[in-house]
């Protein structure tokens, strides 16, 4: 099974995912972290460190832009089809190729938004895709990498994700314990559809 969990910045993405895998471990053989992208074709610099300041950088042009979605969609595809399809086991995305769309700045990309989401049809949807979220304010408080008014704007593209199948927004404006059962209640009903 595939799990993506999508957020911005101050979602608290990171610590219901961390208390998810804790939760379903005992479900499966292996659970595999994967944060953005599979990384199974080109691992790339910094690829398990943590991202300080976002949306610094320098932007890539067209070309480039379109060179580096073109390649997100053999990477994957090769991950689902090779690797991810193969095993029984559990796969957690931290993020996914759908923050191209949401957040392009983030990526690098500098391409018109319907190529990210024209491209994006090229790419295997996980199993659920959560998208954890709360006021801006909130997000802004916990972390302030990226200002309020872009969280807003990254916030809204979000909101709009219903293109994706199993899409769930879940509300992280609460306690950890009441976020973590929202999402396992949904894990749980998609994972007893797929035994029966």
């Amino acid at each position: 099974m595939i799990v993506a969990f999508l957020g911005v910045d101050g979602s608290g993405k990171s610590t219901i995912i961390e208390a998810f895998m804790q939760h379903v471990r005992s479900d499966w053989p292996d659970i595999q972290y994967v944060h953005f992208r599979p990384n199974f074709i080109y691992r790339g610099k910094g690829a398990d460190k943590p991202v300080v300041d976002p949306h610094s950088g320098r932007q890539n042009g067209v070309l480039m832009s379109l060179i580096k979605l073109l390649y997100f969609v053999v990477e994957y595809n090769y991950a689902f089809h090779f690797h991810y399809k193969r095993t029984n086991n559990l796969v957690v995305f931290d993020r996914y190729y759908y923050d191209v769309i949401a957040d392009p700045k983030r990526i690098k990309i500098s391409i018109p938004l319907w190529v990210t989401k024209f491209i994006g049809k090229f790419i295997p949807q996980p199993d659920i895709t959560f998208y954890l979220y709360a006021p801006a304010e909130v997000m802004f408080e916990r972390k302030k990498e990226i200002p309020i008014d872009q969280l807003v704007k990254i916030s809204i593209r979000y909101m709009g994700f219903n293109f994706i199948k199993e899409f769930h927004k879940v509300s992280t404006y609460t306690s950890v314990k009441i976020t973590l059962k929202r999402v396992l209640e949904v894990y749980r009903n998609l994972k007893e559809r797929k035994v029966a």
